[in-house]
């Protein structure tokens, strides 16, 4: 008999586990969040003080997550920048960023919390990884940071993984109601793996593999963004046809099975869609597969500020010209800047020399483009009519869209949230 398979099993059903969430991201504080509402004890660890100082004042740093929902976390749960915690854990969640550096995975944060937890992991313990990587991520570069040798591997220690399936700000699907795909290394893993996420979320969807549930991840981002990539290619055909882009998918989407709504952008932004497709590209490199379709994403929508400052060159030629960029966070409603399309295109527009650049976001105050620091402009009347052109890149719902569609000389519209007409042009 197993003991320490059943001694987690014991705890799980009684509510008496004690979990330690690595990475207070999105991802991780929003798990510690829903974790925390249950009777385990709950251990938040993030290298940045900010966030520890945040939290433990009752505040949040997530636009999208509450001050009220950070207050509301159990007594019983505990925040640190040390790892101590995990001593005492029977389960470690790891939430760190996974980003690319010089166009290649960048495990750096995992390499560092595996650094830090080496000498703090135990028998028994189940450690679940939920940040997104390449196929081979949990079983090869976690068995080797985190020494998992000196571990019989199902027997008394557990490891898995559950890719996050977060989508910051959607409220339609927050993160109980977004099935969990979860993975473990033998099946005494994936059961407790399985049992762990089922105490706080309703559908749990099991794999028998940790690298198809890796791939899985990454198959869910490529698709999305070789759609929407599909979608920007499409538009500079329909462009030069003279044909709107949005008429074209509102008519193909009544279409009931076969196709899905995709929309065209400014360019791909966040982690997921930028970023995951790499991962993939890249174990597809070692193996001397090439991934044609995500490298031919990435080149496209790369070039996309790019085409937009171009236009911009075209419609406004004076000197010392205003422009006005509205939304910089890489998606509507969330405080983000990740990969933001709409810094790219502030900083070629910057690289001019002969445009005066300002932005508007309900969301971000303050942005720093090389040495300079922009400050972010309320919205008026008297401030639309001082711009020479005005640029939506990201739409927030926050934004008076009657108010910027009768105040601005030229509207260029990223997000086809204007109809056309002589003064407001679709980009």
């Amino acid at each position: 008999m197993n003991n320490f398979y059943n001694i987690n099993l014991k705890r799980i059903k009684l509510n008496k586990l004690k979990i330690s969430v690595v990475g207070l991201g999105y991802v991780g504080l929003n798990l510690l969040i829903h974790f925390s509402k249950t009777k385990n004890q709950i251990y938040g660890i993030d290298n940045d003080i900010k966030k520890i100082s945040f939290i433990k004042k009752g505040k949040s740093y997530i636009n999208y997550i509450s001050d009220n929902d950070i207050k509301k976390i159990k007594k019983n749960s505990f925040f640190s920048n040390n790892y101590n915690s995990i001593k005492s854990s029977d389960v470690v969640i790891f939430c760190l960023p996974t980003p690319l550096k010089n166009n290649r995975p960048d495990l750096s944060y995992l390499k560092e919390a595996c650094d830090e937890s080496k000498n703090k992991i135990r028998k028994g313990q189940i450690l679940i990884l939920e940040s997104t990587s390449y196929p081979g991520t949990t079983e090869d570069f976690l068995y080797k940071n985190l020494n998992l040798k000196r571990f019989k591997l199902g027997k008394n220690f557990f490891l898995g993984f559950s890719p996050e399936r977060e989508d910051p700000g959607n409220k339609k699907f927050s993160l109980t109601k977004i099935p969990k795909v979860v993975s473990g290394y033998t099946k005494e893993c994936l059961n407790l793996v399985e049992q762990i996420y089922k105490i706080i979320i309703p559908r749990v969807i099991k794999s028998n593999s940790i690298k198809v549930a890796e791939t899985a991840k990454l198959l869910e981002n490529v698709y999305r963004a070789v759609n929407v990539t599909l979608v920007n290619e499409i538009k500079k055909i329909t462009n030069k046809l003279d044909i709107d882009i949005y008429d074209v998918i509102n008519i193909a989407k009544t279409k009931p099975f076969g196709f899905q709504p995709f929309y065209p952008g400014p360019g791909l932004g966040g982690h997921c869609l930028p970023i995951d497709p790499i991962y993939l590209s890249y174990a597809a490199k070692k193996l001397g597969v090439k991934a044609k379709f995500i490298e031919l994403t990435k080149e496209v929508n790369s070039k996309i500020p790019l085409e937009i400052s171009s236009i911009i060159l075209k419609k406004i030629k004076k000197n010392k010209s205003k422009i006005l960029i509205l939304g910089v966070t890489y998606k509507p409603n969330v405080d983000d800047i990740r990969e933001s399309a709409a810094l790219k295109l502030i900083e070629l527009l910057s690289k001019q020399k002969k445009y005066k650049i300002s932005f508007s976001d309900p969301f971000i105050n303050r942005l720093s483009v090389g040495k300079k620091k922009l400050y972010s402009v309320k919205l008026s009347k008297k401030v639309l009519n001082s711009f020479d052109c005005v640029v939506l890149i990201t739409d927030h719902s926050k934004f008076n869209y009657n108010l910027i569609k009768k105040n601005s000389k030229i509207l260029l519209d990223s997000r086809g949230r204007f109809e056309v007409s002589n003064n407001i042009i679709r980009i």
